[in-house]
């Protein structure tokens, strides 16, 4: 699915109407499954690998520089984040009683 590529925008819509049982793009007369789909497939498989790695590395840089700033300007801890051990509920959960009613019995 090269719709990811924003490059060839005609080239996504002209594979997109190209079913496994059409005769092949190239004009060999033969269907399109026995032809160049493999090929095809290699070709936007390599697209979309280049794009994931293109991804990872931005978003590695991404982290790298917030690491960067936290280190530089660190904030200072929010009492109210977490479960700390110094901070204590001041009330318990409300929790609601059981109670065990008789069992219906008649016809009613």
């Amino acid at each position: 699915m090269s719709f990811w590529n924003k490059e060839n925008k005609e080239e996504a819509v002209k594979r997109v109407e190209l079913g496994r049982n059409d005769p092949c793009h190239c004009g060999s007369g033969k269907k399109y499954k026995k032809c160049c789909i493999e090929k095809d497939q290699t070709a936007e498989r390599k697209t979309l690998d280049a794009n994931w790695e293109k991804a990872a590395a931005a978003a590695k840089d991404k982290e790298e520089k917030d690491a960067k700033a936290a280190k530089e300007n660190p904030t200072a801890p929010n009492k109210f984040s977490g479960n700390s051990p110094s901070v204590q509920q001041k009330h318990q959960k409300f929790v609601p009683s059981q109670v065990s009613t008789p069992r219906k019995s008649g016809g009613g």
